[in-house]
């Protein structure tokens, strides 16, 4: 399972599996430990969000 959580108002979105590269889920650090199990969380903006701040972007930008 991995999550989604948007930087700015803090939604978290659950999700089954990634797509495209695969990350890398193996650490050889010479540790010792064996792994068991691994988390991965993906930071950036929900969709609400982008697009508060694109539109903010136009009206700036058009001042």
């Amino acid at each position: 399972m991995y999550q989604l959580i948007c930087r700015r108002c803090g939604r978290i979105e659950d999700v089954d599996r990634a797509v495209g590269e695969t990350t890398c889920l193996g650490a050889d650090d010479g540790s010792g430990f064996r792994i068991d199990e691994a988390e991965v969380t993906y930071w950036g903006l929900c969709p609400a969000c982008a697009a508060d701040r694109d539109a903010s972007h136009r009206s700036t930008a058009q001042l």
